[in-house]
Order: C-alpha cells, then sequence, then structure tokens
C-alpha cells in the first residue's frame, strides 16, 4: 500500500483524508457539500450520454492553483 483515503463523518463535518505511506504526506480536507453519481444520473431529464460517463476515471483539472504558496504546490504535486 503506498496511498490511502479516508472518509470520515461526525455530527458537524464529513472530512477526508488522504495520505502516502511511509513517509507522508498526508492531507487534509472537510466536505461542505458532495452529490452521489446516481444522484446526478437521477436528476437529468434527457441525458445526452450513454450513462457510461462515471465507469472512468474523472479528468483532474489543476488550472488556477497558486503554486506560489506552499500548501498548493503541496496539493498539486500530490495529486
Amino acid at each position: 500500500v503506498t496511498h490511502i483515503t479516508m472518509v470520515s463523518e461526525t455530527e458537524e463535518t464529513m472530512n477526508v483524508r488522504m495520505g502516502k505511506f511511509p513517509r507522508g504526506p498526508t492531507l487534509f480536507f472537510r466536505l461542505l457539500h458532495y452529490t452521489l453519481a446516481k444522484d446526478v444520473r437521477a436528476a437529468q431529464r434527457n441525458p445526452r450520454a450513454p450513462g457510461l460517463e462515471f465507469a472512468t476515471a474523472p479528468l483532474l483539472v489543476l488550472s488556477g492553483f497558486d503554486t506560489e504558496r506552499p500548501e498548493h504546490r503541496l496539493l498539486t504535486t500530490y495529486l
């Protein structure tokens, strides 16, 4: 195992921790909102796709990060 992702939920928040073994780093995120893929699909009136768009990994776009800030540079390198 080289990477681990943990999701935890309390009454107030939902958190995601992403860690790299053996020496880190460990990233911590607090989720404010999320939507399940099945709910997105169900909300569409006239879907224009065959329904397989959630079967592959999403495209990760990292443009717009201020890489001068050390925390943003760490995040873009990790992802």
